[in-house]
């Protein structure tokens, strides 16, 4: 039976085995004190022919996992108060800055949301007193009492000038009541009321008043004729 021919590079039959080629020396002043599973990881990747022989392969680090994307807007469940009245385009714009937030900026979010409101609505009461303030305006002009504005409205200050306070003639310009139709009317007839007294003049004496006064304190006003009480008795006729 004939030898069997033997395939490329295989052994030579009867031929001691070929040695074994040793593995490539280590990077001068490579050491194991101090190297940690990453390291090794790196050394591996760049250097594999270094751990032939000595280690099993070691496997790739698995990828971090990417963090969890928020939840969506519709997942967020709010829990309202019976009965209560809430403008649903708010709720909306919280549900889609919710879902667009990190779940680690969320509180921080809704203190931001919260401030934002705020300041809208601050703004939207300055200009709602504004209008209230100019519509209260527009009806004292029309009317009669009134059509002189700046006049009217120095007449309506007399009383608060005389009388009132500062506080209260403050808390009056501040809240917008001091020109509300109903009290500048009020106040208006105060203060031309006011006017009226410090220029009303007594009535003209006649000259048959002034002659008959004249001759009483000539008959009377002697000390002898007077009483008791230091007063001139009655005429007599």
């Amino acid at each position: 039976m004939p030898d069997p021919v033997p395939q490329p590079g295989a052994q030579p039959p009867g031929q001691p085995p070929a040695p074994v080629a040793p593995p490539p020396a280590p990077p001068a002043g490579l050491t194991l004190e101090g190297m940690t599973s990453e390291k090794l990881q790196e050394l591996y990747k760049n250097s594999p022919d270094l751990f032939k022989g000595l280690v099993p392969a070691v496997p790739p680090a698995p990828p971090a996992p990417p963090p969890p994307a928020p939840s969506a807007g519709d997942d967020l469940k709010l829990e309202l108060p019976k009965d209560a009245q809430v403008d649903q385009k708010v709720i909306d714009r919280f549900k889609e800055r919710w879902s667009k937030t990190a779940p680690e900026k969320r509180a921080q979010e809704v203190v931001n949301f919260y401030l934002e409101l705020n300041k809208e609505a601050q703004a939207s009461n300055r200009a709602s007193f504004d209008e209230w303030r100019k519509k209260n305006e527009e009806l004292l002009k029309a009317d009669p009492d009134w059509r002189d504005f700046e006049a009217a409205k120095a007449v309506a200050q007399r009383p608060l000038a005389k009388y009132a306070t500062p506080e209260l003639a403050k808390a009056l310009a501040e809240s917008g009541w001091e020109n509300h139709p109903e009290m500048a009317k009020f106040l208006h007839k105060i203060g031309k009321a006011m006017g009226e007294d410090s220029t009303r003049r007594p009535p003209p004496v006649s000259a048959e008043a002034t002659a008959q006064a004249q001759e009483y304190g000539r008959r009377y006003d002697h000390p002898s004729s007077r009483g008791m009480s230091g007063m001139p008795p009655a005429p007599t006729e």
